[in-house]
């Protein structure tokens, strides 16, 4: 029997191995380069940079862009998650509990978007975000709602709404195929059980279904926290970072200073620190939710 355990976890790694190993290396060089070139002023092109020490970290407490930058992804990192897990598993719950052909087509449909080029998708809602043709004020329009129209990319009370909506339209099929799957895991007799003790839907769920399901949606969490400080696509596609920096994240910060600007050593400097929010975030996330799914 350990002969036959053996076997199959030595073939697990000979299939796995090798590409788990490259993928560590590569992100351990990418993360050491981006530290080492923090301290220099290289641009990007040539051969020759020198070493300036902390200028470039100095140089982030004075750019009002990168403020602006920080707050806009905060921001995505506090909408994000919302209009992506909740209605990701509510979907679940609903989809679990209609018929398999039903089920399936409702399923694929918000799938699909996340199989989709990401500019793509976001070409798509900027048609429909249009303020003269779009899809949603046209909808306003006729049913009389005309108070409720606005420039969806053009209004920054609701710009970084609609480019965060784009982001979770495409992002809400995986962790709707995690919650669907971690749903099926849950025992049918713990819940005809509880349904014997006089327990509604809501409280089913509560008391069973989710504390089952947890660890699903700490994992969904932490991807979709991740996920929102590194939105990109549905900005460049439907503001460009404008009215002139308003829109900016941090992540298309970093790529205009080493696309546009040739400025890869304070680029590399603004990564590190971007990289250690990240992590520390994370960790902090990770923390937080694994002491709750063992209360």
């Amino acid at each position: 029997m350990k002969k036959i355990k053996l076997k199959t976890e030595l073939t697990c790694f000979a299939f796995y191995g090798p590409i788990v190993i490259i993928y560590t290396m590569l992100s351990i060089m990418s993360t050491v380069m981006l530290f080492f070139y923090s301290f220099t002023d290289w641009n990007g092109l040539t051969k020759t940079f020198s070493f300036i020490g902390f200028e470039n970290y100095l140089k982030i407490l004075k750019d009002d862009i990168l403020i602006i930058s920080i707050k806009n992804s905060f921001l995505f990192l506090i909408i994000y998650p919302i209009v992506t897990v909740l209605p990701a598993l509510i979907l679940a719950v609903l989809i679990d509990n209609m018929t398999s052909r039903l089920g399936n087509f409702v399923k694929s449909g918000f799938f699909l978007p996340s199989i989709l080029n990401g500019l793509a998708v976001s070409f798509i809602w900027v048609y429909m975000y249009r303020s003269d043709i779009g899809v949603i004020n046209t909808l306003l329009r006729t049913v009389g709602l005309h108070s409720l129209q606005v420039d969806w990319l053009g209004d920054l009370r609701v710009v970084i709404l609609s480019i965060t909506i784009i982001a979770a339209w495409k992002g809400i099929g995986t962790p709707m195929m995690m919650f669907l799957a971690a749903l099926k895991t849950v025992p049918k007799d713990l819940l005809d059980a509880a349904e014997i003790d006089g327990a509604n839907g809501i409280q089913k769920f509560r008391k069973v279904t989710l504390p089952i399901i947890w660890p699903s949606f700490n994992v969904c969490m932490l991807l979709a926290v991740t996920g929102a400080l590194k939105i990109y696509e549905p900005i460049y596609v439907s503001t460009g970072g404008g009215p002139g920096y308003l829109t900016y994240s941090i992540v298309m910060y970093i790529v205009n200073l080493v696309m546009g600007s040739d400025r890869v050593g304070y680029a590399s400097a603004i990564g590190t620190v971007f990289f250690t929010i990240i992590l520390f975030i994370s960790l902090l996330q990770f923390r937080l939710m694994s002491r709750k799914g063992t209360e």
